[in-house]
């Protein structure tokens, strides 16, 4: 079988290049002196020998293990990566993929732990949080020389793969992303005497003050009866809050990425709306929330009317916590906008690079080629994984054949993608994000003002900035 975003030709080199595994050492050479059409060419086995050679007939084809470390969230669909991969090796024939799964949390400490011994995966799963950090530690090799021949255009891009470039190198690919929409129970909406969401955004109307008043209306009862309008605004982590700190025209970062900007006058509005949310009865505390199933299991519940996913989180993991009776009355739409008239959201890109020492550059990618190709990704499309990431695919019937005419429109999902805005996450990002959600939940309890808690942590973050920033230029970056 060869891949159908490929052709013929080019699956026939891909091939030859499985013969002979290139060192780290000769393709930086090749590399940089030559171009991507002489790093094929010299990645090609020698002729086999003639009749009158010793030997008597052409070389028996080396068989190459490569590793790839897989990030769990990002293979939990059940039987997918098997899929994936069996194919991957079907048309790349001596070449085996072993598939280490590893938990979400473990992942990247598991990652630059094991770059001190050498003991890293040939190919290593992406999370945009991990980004820059492992780029910085050296973990991944820079993907722009072998760009030109992934298959894949940079006019053909859409936003998602934003996320993976810092200090203007490409890191890594993305196989599959999940740009920010509201999901929302419709059913509960109309019993609340409210008018619909999607309606009011199809006719311009879905802005701030329209959720506003939605939720007011939504939300109430007591004990057991309990019913919230929607989860935290901005959730558990800066990388979703940032969609509010946005919309009041802040920023997270200041215009260079050396300091925090996250407590300035503008952003503090933002997190007083955020955080207040659970003081106006909006939302649940994250304690209330913290259930099996979270938000989901609350929404299964009728507890809960509104939440901001990526939808693969309901269509493609988790709507098991969801009844089908009550999965019926679910509904998407995209963003409200917000006080500056913009619907910016974030996304949520799942990506994949190559170990920088790794003696498999050639099978990795490969697998960079073929888990973006039009095969890998219209099954990932079909299993509700991913939205397109190359433009082309908007308009295929994997994807639009995909959609629940209940549920979402191609319309709505244009809307999320066209306003999707790269979040950059800086190097120990999580180490900070920590920090920054212990603030959050200050406030929440009362323990601080937003200017308070926020002022507070701004100078930890800087300080761990700072120490990035040593650490970047002794890396050369």
């Amino acid at each position: 079988m060869v891949n159908s975003t490929f052709p013929t030709h080019h699956a026939k080199e891909r091939r030859k290049m499985t013969q002979r595994a290139m060192s780290r050492r000769d393709f930086m050479h090749v590399a940089t002196a030559t171009s991507v059409g002489a790093l094929i060419a010299a990645c090609a086995p020698a002729a086999a020998p003639t009749a009158g050679d010793d030997g008597g007939g052409a070389p028996a084809m080396e068989e190459v293990t490569i590793e790839f470390w897989v990030n769990q969230p990002m293979a939990r669909s059940e039987g997918l990566w098997d899929t994936l991969m069996a194919e991957y090796e079907e048309i790349n024939p001596g070449v085996t993929v072993s598939s280490l799964i590893i938990p979400h949390g473990d992942y990247e400490p598991k990652v630059l732990t094991g770059l001190a011994g050498g003991t890293v995966g040939d190919l290593l799963d992406v999370h945009p949080m991990h980004n820059a950090t492992m780029a910085m530690r050296g973990a991944l090799m820079p993907l722009d020389e072998l760009m030109p021949t992934l298959g894949v255009g940079e006019d053909e891009m859409t936003k998602a793969w934003d996320y993976n470039v810092w200090r203007g190198k490409r890191w890594a690919i993305p196989r599959s992303d999940n740009p920010t929409i509201m999901l929302y129970n419709r059913s509960m909406v109309a019993e609340a005497g409210m008018d619909d969401p999607a309606e009011l955004w199809a006719e311009g109307k879905w802005d701030i003050e329209a959720f506003d008043n939605t939720m007011d209306a939504v939300s109430g009862g007591e004990g057991e009866d309990r019913v919230y309008g929607c989860a935290l605004p901005g959730g558990g982590t800066i990388r979703m809050q940032c969609v509010w700190i946005w919309g009041n025209d802040a920023t997270v970062w200041n215009a260079d990425e050396t300091a925090s900007a996250f407590n300035s006058p503008k952003a503090i509005e933002a997190w007083e709306y955020m955080t207040g949310a659970v003081a106006r009865g909006w939302a649940p505390t994250p304690a209330e929330a913290n259930i099996p199933g979270g938000w989901v299991a609350m929404m299964g519940q009728r507890r809960l009317c509104m939440q901001w996913p990526g939808a693969q989180f309901v269509l493609g993991g988790q709507a098991q916590f969801i009844p089908e009776d009550v999965m019926s009355e679910m509904q998407l739409v995209p963003l409200n906008t917000l006080w500056n008239g913009n619907r910016e959201v974030r996304n949520a890109t799942n990506s994949h690079g190559i170990y920088l020492q790794t003696d498999h550059v050639d099978e990795s990618w490969a697998m960079c080629q073929y888990l973006i190709s039009d095969d890998a990704q219209f099954r990932i499309i079909r299993e509700r994984w991913t939205s397109p990431m190359v433009k082309r695919h908007a308009e295929s019937e994997a994807w639009l054949g995909s959609l629940e005419p209940n549920l979402e429109t191609a319309e709505m999902w244009e809307d999320s993608f066209n306003n999707i805005r790269a979040f950059s996450h800086l190097p120990r990002q999580q180490e900070m994000d920590n920090l920054i959600q212990a603030a959050k939940d200050r406030i929440i309890l009362g323990d601080a003002t937003a200017q308070e808690a926020m002022d507070d942590v701004a100078a930890e973050v800087d300080a761990i900035i700072a120490e990035v920033e040593v650490e970047i230029q002794e890396a050369g970056l």
